[in-house]
C-alpha cells in the first residue's frame, strides 16, 4: 500500500520497527514533502494492480479536495493500506538517507530503551528506574500494558521536580 501511495518500489532489506520507533523529524518532513508533492503532481498509482504497471492508470489525479493531506487520506484502503511508518522508510530508502539517520539497537553499545512496560499484569512502569539509568534515552509504556496516563504524569512530574 504504501509503495503504491509513494509510486516508489519496497527497498528489498528494509525493516522498521514499530515500537519503539522515533522518526527524525528531517526524515518525517522529507517524507510530508514527497507525499505532498506526489499528490499534488497527480500521483500515478496503481489501484487493483499489484504489479506496480504505470499503465494502470491515474486514481489520484484530477480530484478537486482542497487540502493535498485529505486528498492523500481519501484514498486510504484496499491497495493502500499504508501506515506512517512504511511511507517514512520507503522514502528514506529511496533517498538512502534511511541508514544516516537511524541505527538499529543491536549496533549500540547501549540499549536504546529501558525500563519499558509492554503488556499488562507486570510490576508496572517505574520512573525512578527509568530516570535513573542514564545509558538509555527511552523508556517504552505500550498502550496494552493499561497504565493510566494519569498515573504516568504523575510519576515523570515526580522525576521532574525540583528536589526529586
Amino acid at each position: 500500500g504504501s509503495a503504491n501511495m509513494l509510486g516508489l518500489p519496497l527497498p528489498g532489506s528494509a525493516s522498521f520497527g514499530v515500537t519503539p520507533a522515533v522518526l527524525s523529524v528531517p526524515g518525517a518532513l522529507l517524507t510530508l514533502g514527497f507525499l505532498k508533492e506526489r499528490v499534488q503532481q497527480g500521483v500515478q498509482c496503481h489501484r487493483g494492480n499489484h504489479t506496480g504497471s504505470p499503465a494502470a492508470g491515474a486514481c489520484l489525479g484530477g480530484a478537486s479536495l482542497e487540502r493535498w493531506e485529505d486528498l492523500l487520506f481519501s484514498f486510504w484502503g484496499p491497495n493502500f493500506w499504508w501506515s506512517e511508518y512504511t511511507l517514512y522508510t520507503i522514502v528514506l530508502h529511496h533517498f538512502e538517507l534511511f541508514h544516516r539517520l537511524h541505527v538499529e539497537e543491536t549496533a549500540s553499545d547501549h540499549e536504546l530503551s529501558c525500563n519499558s512496560v509492554w503488556f499488562s499484569g507486570g510490576a508496572g512502569w517505574n520512573a525512578r528506574a527509568a530516570f535513573g539509568d542514564g545509558t538509555c534515552p527511552f523508556s517504552v509504556v505500550q498502550s496494552s500494558a493499561d497504565v493510566a496516563v494519569t498515573e504516568l504524569a504523575r510519576q515523570i512530574w515526580g522525576e521532574l521536580s525540583p528536589g526529586a
